[in-house]
C-alpha cells in the first residue's frame, strides 16, 4: 500500500509513468466497484475514467499512509451512484442492446451475466470482496488492506458470498 502512496506522490509531481503504474495496479478494483453499482460494463468504464480524472486532480490532498485503492474505490462508488441516479431519472427507450430470442451467448456475455447476477444476489460489500478475489485476482489479505477490514471478516464475507452465489445458481438451474 505504501507503494501506491509513493506513486500518488509522483503523479502529483507530474510523472506520467507513475500514473500508468498506479492505473495498472488499481483499475480492476475501481472498475468492479463501479460495475457493482451500475451493472453496465460501458457505464462502469466511463465512471472508471472519471474516477481517475477526479483522483488526478486531488492527488496532492492524500496524506502519508493513505489507502490509495480505498480512496479510488470510494471515488468510483460515489461517481457510480451519481450516474445511477442520473440515469434512473431518464426514461430509456433504447432497445438496441436487447438480444433476440434464441441468441447465442458468448463466453464474455456469460461472464458479464454472471457478474451482474452476483451484483443482484450479494450485498455491496460481499460483491466487492468476491469480485476483487475472483475476477481481479487479489488475495484476501490485500482486499482486507484495501477495504480497511480484518482478514477474518473478508474471509467470512468471501465464503458466504460464494455460498450464496452457488445456492442461487443451483436454484436457477432447476428452473
Amino acid at each position: 500500500m505504501e507503494r501506491l502512496f509513493r506513486l500518488a506522490e509522483e503523479i502529483s509531481r507530474g510523472n506520467q509513468n507513475a500514473f500508468d503504474e498506479l492505473y495498472a495496479l488499481t483499475h480492476k478494483a475501481v472498475f468492479l466497484t463501479a460495475y457493482g453499482v451500475l451493472k453496465d460494463r460501458m457505464l462502469a468504464e466511463d465512471v472508471m475514467q472519471d474516477t481517475y480524472l477526479a483522483a488526478f486532480r486531488g492527488m496532492e490532498r492524500l496524506r502519508e499512509g493513505s489507502n490509495v485503492t480505498g480512496w479510488l474505490t470510494t471515488i468510483a462508488r460515489r461517481l457510480a451512484i451519481n450516474e445511477y441516479h442520473r440515469r434512473k431519472r431518464v426514461d430509456s427507450t433504447d432497445f438496441s442492446q436487447e438480444s433476440g430470442y434464441g441468441a447465442r451467448l458468448t463466453y464474455t456475455d456469460k461472464r458479464e451475466s454472471l457478474i451482474a447476477e452476483a451484483a443482484e444476489v450479494l450485498d455491496e460489500e460481499s460483491y466487492e470482496i468476491v469480485m476483487l478475489a475472483v475476477v481481479a485476482g487479489y488475495k484476501r489479505r490485500e482486499i482486507a488492506k484495501m477495504k480497511g477490514l480484518p482478514i477474518s471478516t473478508v474471509s467470512w464475507k468471501y465464503k458466504k458470498g460464494l455460498e450464496a452465489l452457488k445456492a442461487y445458481l443451483e436454484k436457477e438451474e432447476k428452473r
